[in-house]
């Protein structure tokens, strides 16, 4: 991913589209990922849940009705919100 220094942290931004996000999120964890912020599509929510992520994830959407993993937060705006 694209690199940035922001003080004492390291952002990584990761294209998503037309990869695998299974992909993507091996890729973050092997350049040592300590949190995840995204995706932002529900789909892609459900998808990245699916694979119990075991680092901390900040999800920029909401589940359906499945439970999220343990390390997997939920943030988004919904219309009863």
């Amino acid at each position: 991913g694209a690199l940035e220094q922001a003080g004492p942290f390291t952002v990584a931004v990761y294209d998503t589209e037309g990869r695998a996000l299974s992909a993507v999120y091996e890729q973050a964890l092997v350049e040592g990922a300590d949190l995840l912020i995204g995706p932002l599509q529900r789909e892609r929510v459900a998808e990245l849940n699916s694979l119990a992520p075991e680092v901390p994830v900040l999800a920029l959407n909401y589940l359906g009705q499945e439970p999220p993993a343990p390390n997997l937060a939920q943030l988004g705006l919904s219309i009863e919100d």
